[in-house]
This record gives C-alpha cells, structure tokens and sequence, in this order.
C-alpha cells in the first residue's frame, strides 16, 4: 500500500514563488499593453484594464502611462488617466521626474509654445482637465454611434449576402443531384438525400416515383375512391401526392365527359 507524502515546506515554498512570479509576469504582460493602449491613443484597452483592477500608477521598464502621455504631447490621454486616479506628482521614472516634473521640462524646452502647454495646463488645472475630459466624451460618443450606424447600414447587405449564399448552395446541391446521383448518393449522408427529394420541386422521391408510375397504371381501372383506399397505409407525403395526381384524374375525367356531351 502506496503512502500519500505530503508536501514538505520547501516544496511548499517552490509553489508559492512560482505562483508569484506567474502573477508577477502576468502583471508586467497587462501594463505593456497598457502603455501600448496609450500609445496608441485606445481608450478602451485602458478604460478595460482600469475596471479589473490594473492601478493607473503601475510601472514597465521605468514608465508610467501617465509620462508615456505627457511624452507622446496627448492632452486627452492625460485627461483620461487623470481621470482614473493616476497620480501626476509622487509617481517618479526611471530618472526620477514625475510625471508634472516632466511635462515642465518639455514645456520649457518647447519653442514656440504649443501642445506640452496645453499637457501641463491639464495636469495643474482641474477645469481644464474638466473641459478636455467632456470633449473627450462627446467625441468617443459621435464615433461609436457612427460605427452603430455603420453596422445598421450594413446588416440588410449582410442578410441579402447570407440569402444569396444560401441560394447558391442550394442550387449547387441540386446540381449535384441531378448530374451526378451515384457520387451524390454515396457522398451526401441518407437523411440530406432523401429531404432534399421530399421538399425539393425540382426532385422526386424514389418512393415517390414508384407511388406515381403505379398511380399513372392504375388510372384508367380504378376510381378516386379506391386509389385513396389504397394509400391509407402510406406516409403523409406520399398520400399528399396521391391526392394530387387523383384530383388531376378525376378533373381529365369530367373534361372528356364534358368534351362528349357537347359532341352530341
């Protein structure tokens, strides 16, 4: 009998450092795409990774996201991580400036006075800050509302595609058939075949087929009558087309005897 060895603390502690640095490189993996995210002016990769939890202060290689948008000269973004709690003053780089500290110097190395202004009026302003993050607002409203309305204007040639898509199969499947049975017959699964025949006007049922050539004998001995008599114990389909070819029947019938009366 096996004795179940239990972990010893060393064990115990090899788990725990490769949980951590599991997390750790996790961690540096989500901040790399933040700054990426600022970067690249996405808003929704930011705003995405603020709600699960991701601090706008945290750190890649000496960056913060809120000094890659002070360099990148991005008021918006800056009004932005602002916004979640970045903190502008106590967050130094890998030189020691904070993001504020930065933003002067740019400002002060800019000439002629431009968008670093605009930066360092956001970081020490609260209206403006107020002001660039309402603008901000309205402009990411009006574009997703014209990528709504984009979508909405495309759904009817999506659908008409899908029909037309649909159409095509259908004829090519038909096409098969009817050029093709003995490959159709032993590529398409039985059921496929046989729905096809069923529902299909432009094919018939081997059943079918069989159920009519005998109708088509039968129609010159028997009456309406004994022809549904004799297909009471057929299925719907076949029965559906039995009634069809008596009602055919029984209208060239009465079209002769109205063909003979009018002789006499």
């Amino acid at each position: 009998c096996c004795s179940s060895r239990k972990p010893t603390r060393r064990n115990r502690c090899a788990y725990t450092n490769s949980a951590a640095s599991l997390a750790t490189i996790t961690m540096e993996v989500v901040t790399f795409r933040v700054i990426q995210a600022v970067q690249k002016q996405d808003f929704d990769t930011v705003a995405d990774a603020m709600k699960e939890g991701l601090s706008p202060n945290c750190r890649y290689a000496g960056m913060h996201p809120l000094h890659c948008a002070v360099e990148a000269k991005d008021p918006e973004m800056v009004a932005f991580l602002l916004h979640w709690g970045a903190d502008p003053k106590n967050t130094p780089d890998c030189t020691g400036r904070s993001a504020l500290q930065l933003a002067k110097d740019l400002e002060k190395k800019e000439k002629p006075k431009g968008i670093h202004a605009e930066v360092l009026s956001v970081l020490t302003d609260e209206k403006k800050c107020k002001e660039v993050l309402e603008g901000l607002q309205a402009r990411l409203e009006k574009a997703h509302e014209a990528t709504r309305a984009k979508r909405r204007a495309s759904l009817p040639g999506q659908i008409l595609f899908l029909f037309v898509l649909m159409l095509l199969t259908i004829g090519a499947l038909h096409a098969f058939v009817i050029f093709m049975p003995e490959k159709a017959h032993e590529l398409l699964p039985p059921k496929m075949l046989s729905d096809m025949q069923v529902l299909s006007p432009f094919l018939e049922h081997p059943a079918h087929k069989a159920y009519r050539e005998t109708l088509e004998q039968m129609a010159g001995q028997l009456t309406g009558v004994e022809l549904l008599a004799n297909t009471a114990n057929q299925d719907y389909w076949s029965r559906c087309q039995m009634k069809s070819l008596i009602t055919r029947w029984q209208w060239g019938q009465s079209h002769r005897l109205a063909q003979r009366v009018s002789m006499l």
